[in-house]
């Protein structure tokens, strides 16, 4: 029986991804995706039929998930995963959690064993397909999915589609997971419709609740804003600077996922992560802005009596099982739209006392000042630093250039050498799935092709990276980037944290071994298997040349790994 010309539930579940606005199918496929393949290669020979995603063909699962995570995150919507049956979704493993740490929207769809033992076309008809049975493939994503769902039968898809996508790009945005056996897949389907089902509209909090925060913003004497992810939308950047001028309100990022204020604005007081700080220490008023860990309560918390009012999409971050940190008010409302409604009304509302807030205008002045002439002095440094690197790549690559930065214990003093001021062009990382980098550069390329792309990270995670594997679908899908290693040897957070707990331990003694990479990899090879570059540096000299040529081959179409030893 041959299906090639009837219109199928596989043909109807790609047009419904491209008509709910997806663009690519990141794709690892199996035997349970025939139904797919078939409907991919009939669209391309038929030009008549209607628009299906581009097909990006992956050799990991991991490159598929943080592919996709990467690309939404710099264009604002979900794509597709297809992932191959349970040892497909298994595989997809911590991207899982980067996309709901992260707040970031993706549709997977994975196979599951066909149904039938060869009495339905589409049936069992490998020796394989009994043991990929498994009884509740959907419960091995469950506690990091938003939804799931098995289509059972073909002319469900174009509703399952609309409803998967509602609820991934629905706050807080996050990974829907969908599956479905290849009997379902190859029924014929009559016409169809699409139900367009968008997400919910932004909302702001009522007016008393505004003018209470007002009301609080005018009496504070040391108000403080923090935020991790306040600048994702478009305009929330532009909101929060408005805000924090007409409020004269200082802003911390504290291991921010996105741009969130311009790092060279007056009120920008810096990032931190795991650290004290003054301002937090001396506020009477902290916003917690869009930021799920403000504080960390054994390094330092709010003084008692200071007021703490959480504002954002999801305030109380239920999908943390703890979380104790206090708090005066929890707001959930869309952050961007809040501080505009606070904004506005912040400007009929005149201020206390006018003097104070030119005072404190001029004290953070000259705090913001002596941040910048710190941070020179980190980076000027005669050997290769991790400060002084990034300072060079800030310099280099410009602050257009599309930055994923994933080096872990060491993103503070990344951050503050880059100094984002573009909205839209930094993607850190709020959770831990590391390896997230190198196939977030191939989503970001993918959504931004004009773009120059720019990975940051350790060794340890371009080794989680599945390199080769990415390397292998960026030159396929011509997406060059540049990869910058901060390659410190090992794993520093793991030493890190040990020292914190065992500081004279036996482990200390011995130079924290578990930590360290003592059979050390030439890194910079794995990329010359996909026609690519590779580049080991030493010296500050020899880096700067090295990102100067890597930038150009990039620009030529060429993605250039630059296998960095720093000094710290």
């Amino acid at each position: 029986m041959s299906t090639s010309f009837t219109r199928t539930a596989s043909d109807v579940f790609l047009e419904s991804l491209s008509l709910g606005g997806v663009d690519v199918a990141f794709s690892v496929f199996g035997t349970d995706h025939a139904g797919l393949i078939e409907s991919w290669a009939k669209h391309e020979a038929t030009g008549d039929m209607p628009k299906v995603p581009r097909l990006v063909l992956c050799q990991h699962e991991a490159v598929a998930m943080n592919g996709a995570l990467g690309f939404a995150h710099f264009s604002g919507r979900a794509q597709a995963v297809i992932a191959h049956v349970d040892v497909g979704t298994l595989n997809l493993g911590a991207g899982l959690h980067n996309s709901m740490r992260n707040r970031l929207p993706v549709l997977i769809f994975a196979g599951i064993s066909p149904w039938t033992e060869g009495d339905r076309f589409g049936g069992r008809d490998h020796y394989v397909h009994w043991m990929q049975d498994v009884y509740d493939q959907r419960g091995s994503v469950r506690q990091y999915v938003k939804w799931e769902y098995e289509v059972r039968t073909g002319a469900s898809f174009p509703a399952a589609v609309s409803r998967s996508l509602q609820i991934a790009h629905s706050n807080p945005p996050g990974a829907v997971y969908m599956t479905a056996a290849r009997e379902p897949l190859e029924e014929a389907v009559a016409e169809y419709t699409y139900p367009t089902m968008p997400a919910p509209a932004p909302t702001v909090p009522p007016d008393h609740i505004l003018q209470d925060l007002v009301t609080r913003l005018r009496q504070a004497k040391a108000p403080l804003l923090v935020t991790t992810s306040g600048g994702a939308e478009p305009g929330a950047v532009e909101a929060l600077v408005a805000f924090a001028e007409t409020f004269v309100v200082p802003v911390i990022e504290i291991r921010p996922f996105h741009v969130n204020m311009p790092s060279d604005h007056t009120l920008h007081q810096g990032y931190i992560t795991d650290a004290k700080t003054d301002l937090l220490e001396q506020a009477d008023l902290v916003i917690s802005l869009d930021c799920p860990i403000p504080w960390v309560p054994v390094i330092q918390a709010p003084a008692d009596d200071a007021q703490v009012v959480w504002i954002g999409i999801d305030p109380v971050d239920g999908r943390i099982p703890m979380r104790s940190l206090r708090g005066d008010m929890f707001i959930q409302a869309n952050s961007r739209e809040t501080l505009n409604a606070l904004t506005r009304l912040g400007r009929s509302t005149p201020a206390i006392n006018e003097v104070g807030l030119r005072e404190r205008w001029d004290k953070l002045a000259a705090s913001h000042k002596a941040l910048h002439e710190t941070w020179d002095k980190e980076a000027s440094t005669d050997t290769l630093t991790v400060a002084h690197l990034a300072k060079l790549v800030a310099e280099i690559c410009g602050n257009d250039a599309l930055v994923i930065n994933e080096t872990v214990t060491n993103d503070t003093r990344v951050l503050r050498q880059l100094r984002k001021r573009k909205p839209g062009t930094l993607m850190g990382e709020a959770g831990s799935g590391l390896g997230l980098g190198l196939s977030a550069a191939l989503g970001a390329k993918l959504a931004r092709p004009d773009a120059d792309v720019v990975c940051l990270q350790g060794d340890g995670c371009y080794i989680f990276g599945s390199p080769s594997a990415v390397h292998w679908s960026a030159r396929a899908y011509d997406a060059p980037f540049l990869t910058v290693i901060l390659n410190n040897g090992g794993w520093r957070a793991v030493a890190r944290s040990t020292a914190l707990m065992h500081p004279d331990g036996h482990s200390a003694q011995a130079g924290f071994p578990e930590g360290r990479f003592a059979a050390p990899l030439d890194l910079a090879r794995t990329i010359e298997a996909a026609g690519g570059i590779g580049l080991t540096v030493n010296t500050p000299e020899e880096a700067k040349a090295a990102i100067t040529e890597g930038l150009a081959k990039v620009r030529a179409g060429t993605s250039v790994v630059i296998n960095a030893y720093v000094t710290d």
